[in-house]
């Protein structure tokens, strides 16, 4: 069915608003929303459950109106003070505070990955069939299943192609994707 009851909603706000809002803050509200949007078109449609909806409802409300704003912000000032560093270097030709912003930038990156990597499929938006799935089948945590093929995880017992979307899914929440595959099957 995939999706549809809305009149996708969630891709027309997203398209209309995404990149428009001249805020950080703003911009990563209204794609976290379009995130429950989207969870709540599937809803509605019948692709998925509504546990999966009230699951990304709930991590909405509680990042967006319990979460530490301060926090939040302090972030968003600290991208947009590392970017304005960025062009003030590069306009008096300072290449090497921007290696070292670069390299520090890709130190941030990769704990974050490993942040995420070690994960507890209990603290991710999963389906309960495909979590528990992925728990018979011996895995526990996000970096255990991210480096698997989509052609692997079928194999696993339990995991069908909604098993898949549903593992794409959650995986694009955090920015990652499952390795691609060639024709021959292998990774590319």
């Amino acid at each position: 069915m995939s999706g549809g009851s809305y009149n996708y909603i969630c891709n027309t706000l997203e398209d209309e608003c995404s990149g428009n809002m001249y805020d950080a803050e703003m911009e990563e509200l209204i794609t976290d929303l379009c995130h429950v949007l989207h969870e709540l078109e599937w809803w509605q449609s019948g692709d998925c459950g509504e546990e999966r909806y009230r699951d990304s409802l709930w991590k909405f409300k509680k990042k967006w109106f319990q979460g530490d704003r301060d926090k939040r912000l302090k972030r968003y000032i600290d991208e947009q003070t590392a970017l304005v560093r960025k062009q003030l270097y590069q306009l008096i030709g300072a290449e090497s505070e921007d290696k070292e912003t670069e390299e520090n930038a890709e130190k941030e990156r990769i704990a974050e990955e490993n942040r995420i990597d070690s994960l507890s499929l209990y603290e991710v938006n999963l389906l309960t069939k495909t979590r528990y799935a992925l728990l018979r089948n011996g895995f526990k945590t996000v970096g255990q299943i991210r480096t698997l093929s989509s052609r692997q995880i079928l194999g696993l017992r339990g995991i069908g192609q909604q098993g898949i979307n549903d593992i794409k899914n959650m995986l694009a929440q955090y920015g990652m994707e499952l390795p691609k595959q060639d024709f021959g099957g292998a990774r590319v």
